[in-house]
């Protein structure tokens, strides 16, 4: 079984990015409220456990999905936006489509 996860926290820059741009709102968060005055900046999380498909079934676990494969990659063309035309995405996604998983049989 592995447990992964990943956060993103709200640093200075990103908060003074916005600030300095005029787009936050000035009075406490409330996203779905039609009189806001711009966006709430927030933090973010996620976890997800995987475990072997024999080993699930084991203890009667209601599967939700199954990976079959994954692509990597990464690139540093901005620090906000991707390469435009998307040539690593595509790599990535070829990559994860193509290989043999031996867990396919």
């Amino acid at each position: 079984m592995v447990v992964c996860g990943g956060s993103e926290g709200l640093s200075e820059l990103t908060f003074g990015g916005f600030s300095s741009l005029k787009a936050m709102d000035p009075s406490p968060c409330k996203p779905f409220d039609r009189k806001r005055a711009g966006m709430s900046l927030g933090e973010g999380a996620g976890i997800l456990i995987l475990e072997e498909l024999d080993e699930a079934g084991k203890r009667g676990a209601k599967i939700l999905a199954e990976f079959l494969g994954y692509g990597i990659g990464g690139e540093a063309y901005h620090i906000t936006a991707p390469e435009p035309t998307g040539t690593n995405e595509a790599r990535m996604m070829k990559e994860a489509l193509e290989r043999e998983w031996p867990c396919l049989g």
